[in-house]
């Protein structure tokens, strides 16, 4: 909504370790004996050059097809919120670099308006996360043609989970996982007529060291398996590796990037997207922009608490409900697309927590049980993301996911930054509203909408004259609910003047410094109510091992001291 300044501090970059880059550059088909010695000395610890240069020219194109599709197990599945603090997993993560902080920044102006080029926004290029609890690589590759239909997967990447690694000992295992991963290459470079690619991210080192033998196994099934493709050049251009495990193996990372159970922190999932973004891109450098500087973070990260308050929730209307509901029932995968402008996104100023669409994507698989929903974040942090702007682009960005369920929140960059306040009248709404609706069904006859109001920011920016356009606003939305069967609302407005007005002094754990942005702890509150306005309730988030005082405390020091050495104090 607001703009800014670019962060004097870079805290992704900050934390990582360097990364050896080998170049690999392939000149023929046939490898000679020294050449593939090389190959196995290095063990092809990082991705090759054309294929990184290959994804950059594919996010570059005006192709609709450019999508990273993540697969992993527990290991990625698995990512407890809570248990992490409600810091954002690492595909959302790597979804929110490749929109803000990548070579092209796809999100940013002026590349995300230059419709003369027809260059296209990360809007219609999505990160998917296709991981699903007790993923192993065999059901990977056996389900793989259902995981990928019809989202337009370029880039598969396999995360290496755990599972498989433990499952090494089995009589047996190591063929079987040898094969797979011949199916996983082949399966990922024949996608998009056969130019797609494949990236695999072998798994960290932990403090167990009969799994890190089992770790340094695996790894040589990997490197051998790729290196079984070299003689295929166009092949084995587009696979890549990325060898965490070379860095993790450190008693820094062990000491704060893994918890107890040898599951990543916070740090440690920064220091694995480090890695990988710099092997994707080696000679880029990114500003966090959606991140706080490390002065400002300090021990936040782990000891930020995200609130468990009572949540005052509105009463949504039953007949939709129960519509809703059946539509869940009778469909086993849906799709779901967050649309919006930063207060959808909400990475920067909940400084990489998570935010509405991370909770709700958290519920939807934990507490409601369906885990092979998709769900995307189509939020564009940018004050030039209004309605009307977006109401034109909508076909486009519709056509390449196909939504059946959207979740639309948008309005505020037009009263602000579009227009006079005064140009926003009902009709004006009510315009852009139903010819989103219509570009939606064109894509997806049977999709829903779930419409949100916008609350009135407490900023002293606020004129009169920006609440009525507010309040003109809230009218159409509300009326567009109504008028439309396929539509749902879901009134965020009323959900924060309840809430304020019952203890107006908790207007601090929703909006940020600016008091237009909302924090973390509000998507709590909106993710809860969301839940409801679609008819379910759902248990309070479970005990967080971090909120045990004196493991905060034990976190906090580790924090500390790794924050004073990256600032140079030691």
């Amino acid at each position: 909504m607001i703009k800014r300044n670019k962060m004097k501090k870079n805290w992704l970059l900050a934390l990582s370790s360097p990364l050896l880059v080998v170049p690999i550059v392939l000149t023929s088909c046939t490898k000679t004996e020294e050449e593939t010695s090389v190959y196995k000395k290095d063990g092809l610890y990082s991705l090759n050059n054309n294929l990184g240069t290959k994804i950059q020219s594919a996010m570059q194109s005006g192709e609709m097809n450019n999508n990273f599709g993540f697969f992993g197990g527990n290991d990625l599945f698995n990512y407890d919120i809570y248990q992490n603090n409600a810091y954002r997993s690492y595909v959302d993560l790597f979804s929110d670099y490749m929109r803000y902080n990548g070579p092209y920044k796809l999100d940013s102006s002026p590349y995300q308006f230059d419709t003369a080029s027809k260059r296209r926004t990360i809007g219609s290029r999505f990160v998917f996360d296709l991981s699903s609890k007790d993923q192993t690589l065999a059901t990977i590759v056996n389900d793989y043609n259902g995981l990928v239909k019809d989202n337009n997967i370029k880039t598969s990447v396999l995360v290496v989970d755990s599972a498989d690694i433990n499952n090494l000992s089995t009589e047996g295992a190591t063929t079987e996982f040898e094969t797979n991963l011949k199916r996983f290459i082949l399966n990922g470079t024949s996608q998009n007529k056969n130019k797609g690619m494949v990236i695999i991210q072998k798994h960290y080192k932990t403090n167990d060291s009969s799994f890190n033998n089992s770790v340094d196994l695996i790894n040589s099934i990997i490197d051998k398996v790729v290196l079984s493709f070299a003689d295929d050049a166009d092949l084995f251009s587009r696979i890549g590796l990325v060898d965490v495990s070379k860095n993790t193996d450190n008693a820094n990372f062990k000491s704060i990037g893994i918890n107890s159970s040898n599951l990543l922190t916070p740090y440690g999932t920064l220091e694995l997207l480090n890695i990988f973004v710099d092997s994707l891109y080696p000679k880029h450098t990114s500003i966090a922009e959606w991140t706080s500087s490390v002065d400002d973070i300090k021990a936040d990260v782990i000891n930020q608490t995200i609130t468990k308050e009572t949540s005052y929730l509105q009463t949504a209307d039953s007949t939709k409900v129960i519509n809703f509901k059946n539509y869940l029932s009778n469909n086993s995968k849906l799709k779901w697309a967050f649309v919006g402008d930063s207060l959808t996104n909400g990475s920067y100023f909940t400084r990489g927590y998570s935010g509405l669409y991370e909770y709700f994507k958290w519920y939807l698989k934990h507490d409601w049980n369906r885990p092979d929903d998709l769900v995307v974040n189509m939020g564009i942090h940018s004050n030039q993301y209004s309605l009307e702007y977006s109401s034109q682009n909508y076909g486009y960005n519709f056509l390449g996911y196909a939504p059946d369920v959207v979740h639309l929140w948008m309005g505020i960059n037009d009263i602000y930054y579009e227009s006079t306040a005064s140009k926003i009248t009902n009709t004006y709404f009510s315009n852009y509203l139903n010819k989103t609706l219509t570009d939606l069904e064109s894509v997806n006859k049977n999709a829903w909408i779930v419409v949100s109001t916008i609350p009135t920011p407490k900023s002293d920016t606020v004129t009169n004259e920006i609440k009525t356009a507010i309040g003109n606003a809230n009218v159409a939305i509300k009326n567009f609910a109504k008028s439309n069967s396929k539509v749902i609302l879901n009134d965020l407005a009323s959900v924060v003047d309840k809430v304020l007005e019952i203890d107006p002094n908790y207007q601090s754990n929703i909006y940020a410094s600016d008091l237009l942005h909302y924090q973390s702890t509000a998507y709590v509150t909106f993710a809860k109510n969301l839940l409801t306005v679609l008819g379910e309730n759902f248990p309070d988030p479970p005990k967080s091992e971090t909120e045990d005082e004196s493991t905060t405390t034990t976190l906090n020091s580790r924090i500390e001291t790794i924050l004073d050495s990256v600032q140079g104090k030691n």
